[in-house]
């Protein structure tokens, strides 16, 4: 199937209906599209994106998941803090680019208090105590083909630093996604949802992203 805006519209609404609706993730944000020109972004967010460039704050830091969560930039979040985000661009009917971001939470929160308390406030009061604070990386899967170079190929990881940019073998749907960040970080969850276990190539072609320089160094690859 030819990827499509309509195609990851679709995926992604069909995941985000049934993680809410077995409880797995707690709000939720809206879709969200913009289309300039020929240009049409697809994303899950609350409102605009911030006007604040993240490049301003350091990847992984308490100040960059803070503006983030502030602003709604993130598709929803899940019961331990942490939280998935999706955007996808495309330049008339082609793939122009995407951004998957997996954002852990920087301390140990108390799923029942998400209910009645806001997640920022609950963050800073546990990092008074040392105790709660977890040093965690986050995960985010760029496609950027425009911007190829050294050491920047077209689909990438960023972990632990935004200078960190491991080949992936291709473009990423939603349900790829996800999968991979149920399965890495919450197995259990992974193992019980036959659901989150199916991985949509919608976006996998025959041919391979990483160049055969790419190739010969530690990268991303799935079958």
């Amino acid at each position: 199937m030819k990827p499509s805006l309509t195609n990851i519209r679709n995926e992604v609404e069909n995941y985000l209906d049934y993680l809410t609706s077995n409880k797995l993730v707690m709000f939720p944000n809206s879709r969200h599209e913009e289309t300039v020109g020929s240009r049409s972004r697809l994303s899950w967010q609350r409102g605009q994106t911030t006007n604040t460039p993240l490049a301003k704050f350091v990847f992984g830091s308490w100040q960059e998941y803070k503006e983030l969560v502030d602003c709604g930039r993130f598709s929803f979040m899940l019961h331990d803090g942490s939280f998935v985000f999706f955007s996808y661009e495309f330049l008339g009917s082609r793939l122009y680019s995407h951004s998957l971001l997996f954002y852990p939470c920087p301390t140990v929160v108390d799923s029942e208090l998400l209910e009645d308390f806001a997640i920022l406030e609950l963050v800073e009061s546990e990092m008074r105590a040392p105790d709660s604070v977890r040093l965690k990386t986050p995960v985010r899967i760029d496609f950027d083909p425009d911007n190829v170079k050294d050491h920047h190929p077209p689909v990438h990881a960023h972990l632990n630093s935004a200078d960190c940019r491991m080949g992936v073998q291709a473009p990423m749907s939603p349900s790829m996604f996800i999968s991979f960040i149920f399965r890495s970080f919450y197995f259990d969850t992974w193992n019980a949802h036959e659901m989150l276990q199916r991985e949509s190539r919608l976006l996998v072609s025959k041919g391979s992203a990483i160049s055969q320089t790419e190739k010969k160094y530690l990268h991303l690859g799935f079958a």
